[in-house]
């Protein structure tokens, strides 16, 4: 599975470290500089195939409404 991780805290390196080691991930962090990304809008969409959604919940809505729309899979934490 190829995973998207959005939100590199504490919860999205949780996330990381309990991953299949078939699985395969790209991150997506505004605040992060060791992300592979900065912005939803740049990761092309197939590059994975479900995201996991570990930031605050003020957010959580924007990004589901682009991954529905989008007919991506997501986590919600």
């Amino acid at each position: 599975m190829r995973v998207l991780i959005i939100g590199l805290g504490n919860q999205g390196k949780k996330r990381i470290k309990n991953l299949n080691k078939s699985d395969t991930h790209i991150t997506l962090d505004p605040y992060n500089n060791n992300a592979d990304y900065n912005s939803i809008k740049d990761v092309p969409l197939d590059d994975f195939d479900v995201a996991f959604l570990c930031i605050p919940d003020e957010l959580k809505v924007r990004y589901m409404k682009y991954l529905i729309k989008n007919g991506k899979h997501h986590l919600v934490e």
